[in-house]
């Protein structure tokens, strides 16, 4: 649940946003576990879910 508002904050955000805070907000402390994870549950990082979503713009 929490890798998904991640998620939707990063696609409502686009490049505005820092990753870190972001997950910060939905209590990921350890960015490093945090990347891993949502690696593993979306099948790329956060930072290509953004910059994606700002090449569809």
């Amino acid at each position: 649940m929490r890798l998904n508002g991640v998620k939707r904050m990063l696609v409502m955000e686009g490049e505005y946003a820092q990753i870190s805070e972001i997950a910060s907000k939905w209590g990921f402390w350890h960015l490093s576990q945090f990347t891993a994870d949502y690696k593993r549950l979306f099948a790329e990082l956060p930072s290509h879910t953004r910059r994606a979503v700002h090449h569809l713009i």
